[in-house]
């Protein structure tokens, strides 16, 4: 029997979403203290910081987005910091407990420029083009024929002249070291 992500990635929002993006103990829902959710979403901004530096010194040094799609957002680790840099950022996720919790987080910091729609293989609630597309350790969780279908739906998403940044899982190690 084949297993349905979406409804894994559902628990992981309902039980311990923190910990289902990134897996330190210290992100568990049982120990999470305020600290290590800033902490958590310092990630986020390190990676949103380190992605951007990447784009601006190798494709487009004056590269500014003014509307981001962050596929597989989660809690929206992501999506804040992106916050801070485009005028419109959408997150889309599985899990409905993932976008309640960064709805919540979004209105505690006072974003007003995200917005968060469940995501369907088709991607059918998006409309309009974006000029940066982003996903970060999402496509690895997701069967080969689907990450097809929704990879082909976020390239047709992409504006002209935009840019993506998709993480792929390409290989694996069999060094059990």
């Amino acid at each position: 029997m084949a297993k349905n992500s979406d409804a894994e990635w559902e628990q992981w929002g309902k039980t311990d979403p923190y910990f289902g993006v990134i897996t330190l103990d210290k992100y568990r829902t049982s120990s999470i203290s305020e600290t290590d959710k800033k902490d958590f979403f310092a990630t986020g901004k390190a990676h949103v910081d380190e992605v951007m530096s990447a784009i601006r010194n190798h494709i487009d040094e004056s590269f500014l987005p003014e509307r981001v799609l962050d596929f597989g957002c989660g809690v929206g680790r992501l999506v804040i910091p992106f916050s801070g840099i485009a005028r419109d950022v959408v997150g889309v996720d599985v899990s409905d407990s993932m976008l309640k919790e960064a709805e919540k987080v979004c209105s505690e910091l006072s974003i007003n420029n995200a917005t968060f729609f469940r995501s369907d293989d088709t991607l059918s609630k998006l409309e309009g083009s974006f000029d940066f597309i982003h996903s970060f350790i999402v496509f690895q969780h997701i069967p080969v024929a689907r990450g097809h279908v929704i990879l082909d739906r976020l390239l047709g998403l992409l504006a002209n002249g935009g840019i993506g940044a998709l993480h792929f899982t390409y290989a694996k190690s069999t060094d059990s070291a």
